[in-house]
């Protein structure tokens, strides 16, 4: 079994949490006033929930810098482990896999647009960005390529782990 760790979700998850860190800070100085972690937890959103959830060995909540530690360390944890492949994505090095990259986020973009009047809303207000949909859309052309390349070898020849449920609706509409 190969386990493919695209370059590209590495790059989105070290943004998402350089992203909250503005957030973190303001949450890091509730902690020091006696907030609790879990108080907290309710209110915040995206990887923030996570790392509240994250405790020392004195029960409180860790920094958030301990916790960029710990997502950076899993990832180098990850990198070493047995039949993980990384692969950069590389729009110039074949445009067949640029082109199902492509297809891939416009129906990402119908399934978001049908399932939530997605492209009705503001850009702020929308579930996911135009660049995080592009690269959903790489994920998928990943996950296709490799199907089409070892076909046979195994079933479904792919899996891509999120607790999204617009992807695999959106990655049927073009397989």
């Amino acid at each position: 079994m190969r386990i493919i760790l695209p370059e590209h979700v590495i790059g989105e998850f070290k943004q998402v949490l350089d992203t909250a860190r503005t957030d973190a800070g303001a949450l890091e100085e509730a902690l020091a006033k006696g907030e609790s972690a879990e108080a907290l937890r309710q209110f915040a959103s995206g990887v923030l929930p996570v790392w509240l959830s994250h405790a020392g060995e004195d029960g409180r909540a860790i920094s958030y810098d301990q916790f960029l530690r710990r997502a950076t360390d899993m990832v180098a944890r990850l990198r070493t482990l047995p039949n993980v492949e990384t692969i950069t994505f590389n729009a110039g090095r074949d445009r067949a896999l640029t082109q199902d990259a492509a297809d891939c986020a416009r129906a990402l973009e119908e399934e978001l647009h049908e399932r939530q009047r997605w492209s009705d809303r503001p850009e702020w207000e929308r579930p996911r960005g135009e660049r995080a949909v592009e690269e959903d859309g790489k994920t998928m052309a990943i996950l296709w390529e490799n199907r089409r390349t070892h076909r046979g070898s195994s079933w479904p020849g792919g899996w891509v782990m999120t607790r999204d449920t617009h992807m695999g609706p959106a990655f049927n509409r073009v397989v």
